[in-house]
């Protein structure tokens, strides 16, 4: 579910909450992760259809999910890993670029699927074809099942479970014949 330029009035047609999760004592908190964040909502009990992005910052994090679940996220979720947290809504995420990303170069004999995600994700060729064969890597959103499609420069790729990046593109050769490849990692 997305709305670009909602009104007041058409607040209703999209009926998302965003929560701000945040440590009672800041001081003795960690960073949370992604999958701890994930791991605490899902435990509650909730489908994953209702969650959607997770957005975090050192040691906080913004949820946005379905308007029906928000108040039991605020009342019932008490910790994310080994944290005690507490959830409230509020009315925005935080300002500024809501993903951070890094710049990797990673060198790949080819620009396929399977090898990018491979190399990506530290992970065997093999390993990574079994992906998507169990329906885990996404190309822009879509489910991709072909191990040797082509990503586009900007396109994103996501692996369920693992992360995702941003194509970029082959950027040179190397002596040994093998693309540097270009990749911005979500983080």
């Amino acid at each position: 579910m997305a709305g670009f330029g909602v009104t007041a009035e058409e607040k209703d047609l999209f009926p998302l909450a965003c929560l701000r999760i945040s440590p009672l004592g800041a001081k003795f908190a960690g960073d949370m992760s992604h999958r701890d964040v994930l791991g605490s909502l899902m435990s509650l009990g909730f489908e994953r259809s209702l969650l959607g992005d997770i957005i975090l910052r050192e040691k906080e994090a913004w949820v946005f999910c379905a308007e029906r679940i928000a108040d039991f996220i605020c009342d019932s979720l008490s910790s994310v890993r080994h944290t005690s947290i507490k959830a409230v809504r509020v009315s925005a995420p935080p300002a500024g670029e809501l993903f951070r990303t890094r710049r990797e170069v990673i060198q790949v004999a080819s620009e396929r699927m399977d090898a990018l995600v491979a190399h990506a994700f530290q992970l065997s060729r093999g390993n990574a074809q079994s992906l998507f064969s169990a329906g885990k890597v996404f190309l822009d959103g879509a489910e991709c099942l072909r191990t040797d499609a082509e990503p586009r420069e900007g396109q994103i790729i996501s692996v369920r479970g693992m992360g995702r990046f941003r194509y970029l593109g082959a950027e040179s050769r190397s002596k040994k014949g093998k693309w540097n490849t270009v990749i911005e990692r979500y983080v």
